[in-house]
């Protein structure tokens, strides 16, 4: 009796860590940034994706959070080219912007009382980022483009691209209520990232072409589910 009941305690003890993965919807605004050398890079509301997945460290208290955030959005940026000696600049340039973003971080729960379902949490994160732009170039920037582009090219090509990596940090805070097994949350997140300034693929080299440098500061709301294995 007294090696079964040992048996058991240990076999508690080392239990495997409890995993979960999530998926969640949320709308998303890149908010105004002090330090924004480009004050024509604006983007509107747009729809937000992201993925948590957490192993559990302490007692359910104390998570390691690696979560995926997706994120786009149309608004303006501004461009610069070269003629010659004289360097040009269109702000309130039409964009689109896509974002991912790999965070990686504790998070730490505060349940509301014993056996209750509730709990509160907040996470901090830091990881890379790869942000992708396009730019429709048309009337007065269309001479920008690649002197392969003719009326007979296929939409895509009138587009001028930028994709880089980037560094970024965020913060996350939400609701978590159990429905035994199935979770339900409530999730609000700030994440930022420093896009520099790149050139933009499809141009004509001779221009030296570039979207200048801006701050990303998404500020998301969201709601989704977590299910434990």
């Amino acid at each position: 009796m007294y090696l079964l009941t040992l048996l058991s305690l240990t076999a508690h003890a080392e239990a495997p860590t409890r995993y979960s993965v999530g998926l969640q919807v949320a709308v998303a605004k890149d908010l105004p940034d002090r330090v924004e050398r480009s004050e024509s890079a604006e983007f509107l509301i747009g729809p937000a994706f992201v993925i948590p997945a957490r192993m559990s460290l302490l007692d359910g208290l104390l998570h390691l959070r690696a979560g995926l955030e997706i994120h786009t959005a149309a608004g303006t940026d501004r461009l610069t080219w070269v003629d010659g000696q004289t360097t040009f600049y269109k702000d309130e340039q039409a964009a689109r912007l896509w974002s991912g973003h790999l965070l990686l971080g504790p998070e730490v729960r505060a349940p509301t009382g014993e056996g209750s379902p509730v709990s509160p949490y907040l996470a901090v994160g830091l990881g890379p980022g790869r942000v992708r732009v396009t730019h429709p170039l048309e009337l007065e920037t269309a001479e920008l483009l690649a002197e392969s582009v003719d009326d007979s090219s296929p939409a895509e090509d009138f587009l001028a691209r930028s994709r880089q990596w980037v560094p970024s940090v965020g913060a996350q805070g939400g609701i978590r209520v159990d429905f035994g097994g199935v979770a339900g949350e409530l999730e609000a997140g700030y994440t930022v990232s420093f896009v520099s300034e790149a050139p933009l693929s499809n141009t004509d080299e001779a221009y030296k072409v570039h979207r200048e440098a801006y701050g990303l500061d998404v500020f998301r709301l969201g709601l989704g589910v977590s299910l434990p294995f």
